[in-house]
């Protein structure tokens, strides 16, 4: 095992000295910077409490090495998420999402007079949306407190900015474009498994900027959106030890060494549908979506089809009742009616969303219609399942009037 550097130790004694704090945590994070073997080694000989504590500091010169030492460290290690949130750090992260953007002295000016004062700023911007998008990766607690830190309202600003923006260099700049990608990812990680958050965000309109987003210069931002979007309209689920997004749109499918990886989650028992205004906004979310299944962008294509997916997967009772009448005609298929909580326009859109997944079956990556398939099975299952129910009910509805029918009886004189 590699032995932490000599100097190492020197850098954690210079932290407490005020007048060369900030030139210290340049160097650690020019050291951070060599990858995970020095982050461990970092680690190992006791950083964390120094760079926890600094984040208290009201002295924002820190702040700005800071959050690209935190990201290093979460990198390594995500479960520093819950000593972030204990230490009520979030609020400093969710400020420094604007970073650059006003001109007033103080925390996040910039100096105009560097050449790449903008990217830098750009750079700080999304990183902070990177290290809140950990917090709430899997943990509820992180959830929790995002929200009532507003970093929903925040990211829905910051992403109405992009509408508004005209700037050829911020649409187009690889910085940019992460920083935006970040933000989508961020907000969807907050919704992640919470009805809470996902009632609050359709409340404030904010889905409205991940839809606008769809339409972005960048594939990876509008895949994002649509990674974003899936976790939105995605029925909560009980949280397992697992971190795994199986069964959800998880932005890295497409590069996944195993594109069999991807599972549809067990066919539910009970179907509970929200309220009328949130199937509104779910159905109206998925024909937007559908309208992409012809993107040019891979990665674009199979967030896209795994947004979808949620969708199939929160409503498999009408999408059985679809796939059954589309199959009527070439299949013993029973019958199943749509639920009478979607009107015809809504029941409209979700036949061009099951229409939509059969495209997504023939596509040139074999990802993704292999994903195509895995839904389309699901769906197929759930029918079946659902036939063989209705059988079983009519054959004990039919034994049973023939248990209980009266017997006729003889005529005495037959008898005798």
């Amino acid at each position: 095992s590699l032995e932490p550097p000599e100097e190492l130790p020197v850098v954690l004694q210079v932290l407490l000295s005020q007048a060369h704090r900030v030139r210290a945590l340049k160097l650690l994070k020019r050291f951070l910077d060599l990858g995970a073997w020095a982050v461990n080694l970092a680690l190992s000989v006791g950083i964390f409490p120094y760079v926890l504590k600094l984040l208290q500091s009201p002295v924002f010169e820190y702040r700005h090495v800071l959050v690209l030492i935190w990201a290093r460290i979460l990198c390594f290690d995500t479960s520093c998420q819950a000593d972030l949130v204990k230490d009520k750090a979030i609020p400093h992260f969710i400020n420094h999402l604007s970073w650059g953007m006003n001109n007033q002295r103080g925390e996040g000016t910039i100096d105009e007079e560097s050449p790449n004062a903008h990217e830098d700023a750009a750079i700080q911007r999304m990183t902070a949306a990177f290290i809140l998008s950990v917090i709430c990766l899997n943990f509820s607690s992180g959830q929790r407190e995002c929200l009532r830190q507003n970093l929903h309202l925040k990211c829905g600003e910051l992403l109405g900015i992009c509408e508004t923006n005209e700037d050829e260099n911020m649409l187009h700049h690889p910085v940019y474009i992460r920083s935006r990608m970040w933000l989508c990812i961020c907000l969807g990680r907050l919704c992640e498994n919470n009805t809470v958050v996902q009632n609050e965000v359709f409340a404030k309109g904010i889905h409205c900027r991940l839809l606008s987003r769809l339409d972005d210069y960048s594939p990876q931002v509008g895949a994002a959106a649509a990674y974003a979007l899936g976790l939105l309209i995605r029925v909560a689920k009980k949280r397992t030890s697992s971190s795994s997004l199986s069964g959800s749109a998880s932005m890295t499918s497409i590069n996944s060494k195993d594109p069999q990886s991807y599972r549809m989650n067990d066919i539910p028992q009970e179907v509970m549908y929200p309220d009328r205004h949130r199937i509104h906004s779910d159905t109206l979310i998925a024909h937007r979506l559908s309208k992409e299944w012809s993107a040019g962008s891979p990665l674009f294509r199979c967030e896209v089809l795994l947004a979808l997916g949620c969708l199939i997967e929160k409503y498999s009772m009408a999408f059985a009742s679809i796939c059954c009448q589309k199959n009527q005609s070439t299949s013993h298929f029973c019958s199943i009616p749509m639920p009478h909580v979607f009107d015809s326009e809504q029941s409209s859109m979700l036949y061009d969303v099951w229409d939509v997944l059969l495209k997504f079956t023939n596509d040139p990556y074999p990802q993704i219609s292999n994903i195509a398939f895995t839904i389309h099975d699901f769906v197929h299952t759930l029918v079946r399942r659902i036939e063989r129910q209705n059988n079983t009910n009519e054959f004990q509805d039919g034994h049973l009037k023939e248990q209980t029918s009266p017997i006729p009886l003889t005529p005495l004189n037959e008898i005798v």
